[in-house]
Order: C-alpha cells, then sequence, then structure tokens
C-alpha cells in the first residue's frame, strides 16, 4: 500500500495542504499533535536553541587560536555563511518529510534498506545521549553567582551537578504541566536574549571609546598562526551557532511547515549572525588582546567585559544563567518530541509510555520523564571532575557530527527517494545540481573535518577524546545487534521460542485488516512504520510495550 506522504514542493501547492490536513486527520484518537506553532514561536524557539552560552565565552578561544582580531571576525562571518548553506539542506529535507523526528525520519527514508536498522542505531543514540549540556552550564553559573571570588577550577562539581539535575528536572516539569507557559516564556526569552546581546554591543561601542582599549592591537600582527588553528577555531563557531536545526525536528507541529520553517529559519539565522559579530567585534574592540586571554570565571571573556563596561559581574552572570535556562528548555523539548516519534514506531521497549501525549496538557510526558532520567545516568556514570563533564557533554556533539555527515550524504539519496514515492516532485531550495554538490560536500566534508580534528587532540590529565570515536562505534555496533535481534524473531528463531516480531510499512500490499487503523497513525506521524510482537498462540497481542 503505496503512503500518502506529501512532499511541501513549491512547485504543486496541493501537496502541501494535503500534507497539513492529513497529518492533523487523526489527532484526536492518536499521539500525532496538532500543527498550530506560528512563525513567532517557531523564530523564537530557533532564536532560544542558538543562543546559549556559546558567544559568552568562544571569541576568547578563537582570538587564542588565531591570533588575530580580524581574522576572528572573518571566521565569525564565515561561520554565519556557513549556517546559511547547512539550513538549505535542513529545510530541504523538512520540505520532503513535514514531521516530527527530524533524522530519524530523514535519514530511514533515504537510507531504507536494510529496513530499520538506521532507525535502530539513530535511536540507540539519541535516547541515552541527547541530553541538554546547558543545564550544566545554567547550574554552573549559579554557583559562580554563589562563590564569585573563586576560579572557575575550584567550583564544586558536585553542587553543580545536583543543580543540573534539578534544573533538568524542572524544565521537564515545566514543559509538561504548562506547555502553554513555556511558550509563552519561549517568546520573551528570545526578546531578552536580542536586546541583551545588542546592549552588549552598545557598550562595546562605548568603551571602544576609552583609553587602553581593545583597538589599540586590533590590528596587531601575526606571529604563529596556522590552517589547523583556524579550524579550530571554526569548529568554536559552528557549535556557538548550531540549535537552529532543532525546530526542524518538531515540523510535525507547525502550521504551513514549509514557508514558516523558510521564513523563521533565515529570519532567526541573519539576526543571529549580526549579533554574534557586533558582540565579537564589542569584546575585541572593548578589551586588549591579553585581556580576553585571561578569564578566570566560569563567566569567561564576557565577564571581563561586563566589569569593564558595566562595573559588575554580577548581572552578566544571572543573564547567562537565564540565557542557559532557556535554550535548555528549548532544546528539551525538541530532543523530547524526537524520542516520542521513536517511540511511535514500537520498536523499543515502554514505546506506549514514552510516545503518549498527554491529552490534558498536550504534552509528551513519559518522553520528557525519559529524558530527566537518562540525563541523571549520564551524570552517575561520569567521574565529577570539571573535564568528565565537559567529556559527557561533548559525546553527544561528536555523535551528532557523525550523524550530520551522513545526512550530508543522505542529501543526495534524497532526490530519488522522493521521485520513487511521488514523481511531481521536485527540491524546493537545492534546484540545481550545481547548489547541490556545492553545498553538499561542503556539508560533508567540515562535518567529516569537525570529527577529526576534534577527537585528536590530547591534553595532559584529560579523558582522551579518542573515546568519543569508539562510543560512536559502539552505539552503532548496540544498534546492529538490537535490530539482527529483530531480524531473527521476524523468522524461524521467532516461531521456535514462540515469541516473532513483524514488521509493517504502510507500503506494505499485505497488511491485516486488523492493522490498518493502526498504520494510518504511522501514515500519520510520518514514520509509515510499526513494529508487533506474537506471543503463543500465533495472534496479535499489541504494540512491543515491555
Amino acid at each position: 500500500m503505496e503512503a500518502p506522504r506529501r512532499s511541501n514542493s513549491s512547485h504543486d501547492e496541493k501537496d502541501r495542504s494535503d500534507v497539513e490536513s492529513f497529518s492533523t486527520n487523526f489527532t484526536e484518537s492518536t499521539d500525532v499533535p496538532r500543527r498550530q506553532l506560528g512563525f513567532v514561536q517557531v523564530s523564537s524557539m530557533m532564536i532560544n536553541q542558538m543562543i546559549g552560552t556559546g558567544i559568552f565565552t568562544a571569541p576568547a578561544y578563537v582570538l587564542l587560536l588565531t591570533q588575530s582580531k580580524p581574522l576572528g571576525l572573518g571566521l565569525w562571518a564565515l561561520g554565519g555563511v556557513y549556517t546559511f548553506l547547512s539550513a538549505s539542506v535542513y529545510l530541504e529535507f523538512a520540505n520532503a518529510f513535514p514531521f516530527n523526528g527530524g533524522p530519524l525520519i530523514w535519514l530511514d527514508e533515504t537510507f531504507h534498506r536494510p529496513a530499520l536498522l538506521v532507525s535502530i542505531i539513530f535511536s540507540i543514540f539519541w535516547i541515552f545521549f541527547a541530553t541538554s549540556g546547558n543545564s550544566g552550564s545554567f547550574a554552573t553559573y549559579i554557583v559562580q553567582l554563589m562563590y564569585p571570588d573563586a576560579n572557575a577550577d575550584e567550583l564544586d562539581q558536585r553542587l553543580i551537578n545536583i543543580l543540573q539535575v534539578v534544573a533538568q528536572g524542572a524544565v521537564c516539569l515545566a514543559l509538561y504541566f504548562v506547555r502553554p507557559l513555556c511558550f509563552m516564556l519561549n517568546n520573551l526569552f528570545a526578546i531578552f536574549k536580542v536586546v541583551l546581546l545588542f546592549a552588549f554591543a552598545v557598550a562595546g561601542f562605548i568603551v571602544s571609546r576609552q583609553a587602553n582599549s581593545g583597538t589599540s592591537d586590533f590590528n596587531r600582527g601575526v606571529s604563529t598562526w596556522s590552517s589547523i588553528d583556524a579550524l579550530a577555531a571554526m569548529i568554536y563557531i559552528i557549535f556557538t551557532y548550531e540549535g537552529w536545526e532543532y525546530t526542524n525536528y518538531i515540523a510535525g507541529e507547525i502550521t504551513a511547515p514549509k514557508e514558516t520553517l523558510r521564513k523563521a529559519m533565515f529570519f532567526s539565522i541573519g539576526i543571529v549572525t549580526a549579533l554574534y559579530m557586533l558582540v565579537t567585534c564589542a569584546y575585541y574592540t572593548a578589551l586588549t588582546y591579553n585581556t580576553i586571554q585571561a578569564p578566570a570565571n566560569a563567566f569567561g571573556v564576557a565577564g571581563i567585559f561586563a566589569q569593564k563596561a558595566f562595573g559588575s559581574t554580577t548581572g552578566i552572570g544571572a543573564a547567562m544563567a537565564i540565557s542557559a535556562l532557556s535554550n535548555t528548555m528549548a532544546i528539551t523539548y525538541a530532543e523530547s518530541k524526537v524520542m516520542q516519534a521513536i517511540a511511535w514506531q514500537s520498536f523499543m521497549p515502554f514505546s506506549k509510555f514514552v510516545g503518549r501525549q498527554s491529552r490534558h496538557f498536550n504534552s509528551p510526558g513519559g518522553a520528557l520523564l525519559l529524558h530527566w532520567i537518562i540525563s541523571i545516568l549520564v551524570l552517575l556514570a561520569y567521574p565529577t571532575t570539571n573535564d568528565a563533564s565537559s567529556f559527557a557533554n561533548g559525546t553527544f556533539d561528536y555523535g551528532y557530527e557523525f550523524m550530520m555527515a551522513f545526512l550530508g550524504i543522505g542529501l543526495f539519496r534524497l532526490r530519488g527517494r522522493m521521485r520513487a514515492l511521488n514523481e511531481e516532485w521536485r527540491p524546493a531550495y537545492l534546484t540545481t545540481n550545481y547548489s547541490l554538490y556545492l553545498v553538499g560536500v561542503a556539508f560533508i566534508g567540515l562535518n567529516i573535518l569537525m570529527l577529526v580534528v576534534t577527537a585528536y587532540p590530547h591534553l595532559p590529565g584529560a579523558i582522551s577524546r579518542f573515546w568519543w570515536a569508539v562510543e560512536v562505534v559502539a552505539i552503532i555496533t548496540v544498534g546492529v545487534g538490537y535490530w539482527a535481534g529483530l531480524k531473527a524473531l521476524q523468522g524461524k528463531i521467532g516461531r521456535i521460542i514462540g515469541f516473532q516480531v513483524e514488521i509493517h510499512e504502510s507500503r506494505d500490499d499485505d497488511i491485516p485488516e486488523s492493522l490498518r487503523a493502526l498504520m494510518s497513525q504511522a501514515v500519520a506521524d510520518g514514520s509509515n512504520r510499526r513494529v508487533f510482537y506474537k506471543v503463543k498462540p500465533l495472534r496479535f497481542i499489541k504494540c512491543i510495550e515491555f
């Protein structure tokens, strides 16, 4: 049975309306949320997801590596250009598959053979490693405010971990019980961040006119700069720009997703790029090179700047804590929605609980609880040191870059896959082979470079970042083993032990009549798949749930 998926191609407006109406047909009887997020909510979410803590600390690292303020500013501008190019990749996928889950569905469709393999590997990675690192940043800033005279490496990591658990739990509870309030705060936080960064830019312009400002060494010569240093600096910049892509992962809740995502994405990325350039310029013109390189507390270069511009670091510390918390809220919502989309396919334990959408609160309660539990387990799995905390947060970032590299490969497979499903489908953004190869190769290449560069350095006394690559290989291995187990239960082994797994896709011709309602839900949520099991006597019981 062919799935009635539609593209949002600009060549066929009827397809877009079909997607939107079809995706809400089952809202009352299933867990598929309504499409109700508009331009303001989506733009605010992107801004909150992008502006977290990076812009307050990363410019110092960039300057340390490049040893040149003009070169550093140039790299920040290049980071904005790369972000716009990357946005076209995500928009192309979201245009083709406007459903919740994002890369879960995108990778599954573009690497659809062997069936279910890519989905399982991605799901294991996402469930166990997609935790919001900025809840840890929020906790760090709070502790720094409690002990303003302490250096960053003197803060009690155990206290930070406890506050991180509490903060993450509070965010999950708020998203469950008061979701409308969270979206209202999402809009207010976005305005707060834009105003905050603009105020930094104005303050930097004023301070730069004073004596001993950063203008005195703005054009100082570069002595030991190298291309490797510039690449490492570029990685810091790209990480600071990241976050905008998470809103694509909830495309199933966005009204007119093609138009809304396109407008919101270019609006948000444009504003944030301009603000990042202005704030970095404020740092570099207000502070001398040596001053920028000497941050002692957790507030980084922003703390030094605030001390000179405003005479205190308390205000900026509180603002950074708010920024980190609002980023955590926006990221957590998107991450939990991906977990919910994973559960809908029913190949994981407790799928019914994790995939449930609360009718009363309109929130993914099971997915939020799972997200909080995994966050606690990740903290317990690592020693209570600053380096261990950084390593734990970096584990997800490294795996994420690995996923993005495969997403770039999938971009070249997208056209063929979509035309096999709908002969009239046309790409909406990368419309020519030239643009496809230019953006695709750049996207894949930079992500591969980031995988190599970030795993290579090893500082004395720190956990080797090579273990990130080992963890990714382990995830793939576990995923292949899980997939092989399901495949074995589909065949003779399942019949022998009396526990059979059956995987049905909405495009199959032999779907039993009793399962058609469930498969209609699978079409509505974009997965087009459900996993069922049989227990002796051989008859369908229900979707997998343990």
